[in-house]
This record gives structure tokens, C-alpha cells and sequence, in this order.
């Protein structure tokens, strides 16, 4: 077999080696910009299928939730009427006892009407969302029982808006925010022994990149959380979903409410709207009437799109 020489051979490594620094200067730049293109159309579709599945949400929770409003029970308010007519009959021939028992299923069958199916139909769609995300937040501090002290206020900036008339953020954004309200107010009462709340709700006109940003914090004067999950200086964004995956089904509670997935939820829906929801113990309490701690407060924060 032929040797090169050794200036053959360092020619033929220059060349080769020129030749690589040529192709990456003009290909390259063709394959990036390729690339780039392919990745921007393809996070658009991606972006765009998660805003069908989540208008699609949306059309159900409205359909299920008009249904159980209207047929659900009006079908039930017929069915108590029909017992309670039954019941009347059977005591007009002088069986009280089965008289008795039917009233008693009747009552429970309209206990279930008012509560449980109103309830649920109410969690699928809230009160007052169509009304816009602050009216729907203050429907549902209306409706908290009144041994529960509650104070709510509202930022001048997000009060100049409101006046304005008519939702400011589209349903799917409303929705988003007021479901996770109500999970972190739920918490602070099931969880964290809370017997007084403080909701503040306000439009901060310069968020990242210059846009409003709605913001709604929830303090409560409840236990507060687990120094060891959560620290002082509270956790937000991904952090927030980890500390709660850490402790998912153990047996100790506080009331970011871990052990379930529904906070988890909401954590990751916000995120998805390009929010964030923050979460921590305040070094002094906030809210009045203390139960033992300085509580907790959340925070959900959420671009409101350009107009």
C-alpha cells in the first residue's frame, strides 16, 4: 500500500479540515434556523390542541353543570313531590309508620338536591363566572359560612378596571383562578383550622414583559405550613408541586392540603396560563384571632392577555 508523504498528508488534513469549518458555516446556520422552525411550529400545535382541550373543558363543565342545575333536579324536586303525596296517601289509610319512613327518604332526597347536586354543579362551573373572575370570587366569600370572618378587598387599579364593566380575562383564565381560590380556601379551613380570612385581589400594571397582571392573594390565620416542606420564604412555580409531591399520602397534614392531588392541579393549570402560585408562612400573623400559628398565604398571579 502507497504512504503519502508528509506534506501530502498535511494537505489532505487541511483540506479536510477546511472543508468541515466551510460546511459548518454554510449548513449550520440552514439547519439551525430549520430547526428552530420546526420546533416553534411544532410548541404552536402543542399550544394549540392544549386551547381545544381546554375550550372542549369548558363546554363540558357548562353542559353538566346547566344539566344538573336544571333536569337533574327539577327530575328530583318531582320525584320528592311524588313521595310526599304517597306519604299523605298511606297516612289517610293509617299507616303512619310507612308514611314516616317515605318522609324520611323524601327529606333525604331533597337534602341531597340542595346540597350535594347544587354543590357539585357549582364546582363544575362557579357561581357568577360568567359575571367575570371578580364577581365570582366575591359570590363565593358570600356563601362561606358566617362564623367565618372574611375580609375583601380590592387594589385601586383592579378597581378603576372593574368599573370599566364586563369580564376582563376570558373564561377559561376565570376559571382557572377562581377554582383555585376556592381549593386554597377550602385548605385553609379543612386543613389549617382557619377561622378568619383576608382576600386581596389587585391589577398590577406591570408584570414580566410590561403586561397587567391579575394577582389575588388568600391569608388565613390557621396552623399555617410545615416549616420542614415549606420555608420561610415560601415556595412558588415548580417548587410548590415538589414540596407537595413529597409529602403526597402521608399521614401528617397541613393544610396545603398534600396528600390529595387537587392543589397539585391547580398549581399546574395556572402554570399552564403562564402564572404562578406561591405559597408560604407569613413570620408574624396577618389575619386576627389566631388558632395557634401564623397561618399561611397563597398567592395566584395570572397575565391577563393583550387587549
Amino acid at each position: 500500500m502507497a504512504h503519502l508523504s508528509p506534506n501530502n498528508a498535511l494537505r489532505r488534513r487541511r483540506f479536510r479540515d477546511g472543508l468541515a469549518q466551510w460546511l459548518v458555516r454554510r449548513i449550520s446556520p440552514h439547519f439551525f434556523a430549520d430547526y428552530r422552525e420546526r420546533l416553534a411550529a411544532s410548541n404552536a400545535r402543542v399550544q394549540a390542541i392544549q386551547e381545544e382541550l381546554q375550550t372542549e373543558e369548558m363546554r363540558v363543565r357548562r353542559l353538566v353543570s346547566d344539566r344538573l342545575h336544571g333536569a337533574l333536579q327539577n327530575r328530583m324536586v318531582g320525584i320528592t313531590a311524588g313521595m310526599d303525596g304517597l306519604a299523605r296517601r298511606l297516612r289517610n289509610k293509617g299507616d303512619i309508620t310507612l308514611a314516616q319512613e317515605l318522609d324520611t327518604l323524601a327529606w333525604e332526597l331533597d337534602t341531597l338536591r340542595e346540597h350535594e347536586v347544587r354543590d357539585l354543579a357549582h364546582t363544575l362551573f362557579p357561581a357568577g363566572i360568567e359575571l367575570g373572575t371578580v364577581r365570582a370570587i366575591e359570590a363565593m366569600v358570600y356563601r362561606l359560612p358566617p362564623q367565618i370572618q372574611t375580609t375583601l378587598t380590592m387594589g385601586p387599579h383592579l378597581a378603576e378596571l372593574v368599573k370599566g364593566g364586563g369580564p376582563f380575562m376570558p373564561l377559561a383564565e376565570r376559571l382557572v383562578v377562581v377554582t383555585a381560590v376556592e381549593e386554597a380556601i377550602t385548605n385553609a379551613l379543612k386543613h389549617g383550622g382557619a377561622t378568619a380570612l383576608a382576600l386581596n385581589m389587585e391589577l398590577d400594571a406591570s408584570g414580566p414583559g410590561g403586561a397587567p397582571e391579575f394577582r389575588v392573594t388568600i391569608a388565613d390565620n390557621g396552623r399555617g405550613l410545615d416549616p420542614a416542606r415549606f420555608p420561610a420564604g415560601g415556595v412558588d412555580g415548580p417548587d410548590v408541586t415538589a414540596a407537595l409531591e413529597r409529602i403526597r399520602g402521608g399521614a401528617a397534614r397541613d393544610e396545603s392540603g398534600a396528600g390529595s392531588t387537587g392543589f397539585t392541579r391547580h398549581v399546574e393549570r395556572v402554570q399552564m396560563r403562564g402564572g404562578s402560585l406561591r405559597v408560604w408562612s407569613p413570620a408574624r400573623a396577618v389575619v386576627p384571632f389566631s388558632s395557634g400559628g401564623t397561618g399561611a398565604q397563597v398567592e395566584i398571579t395570572l397575565p391577563l392577555p393583550k387587549q
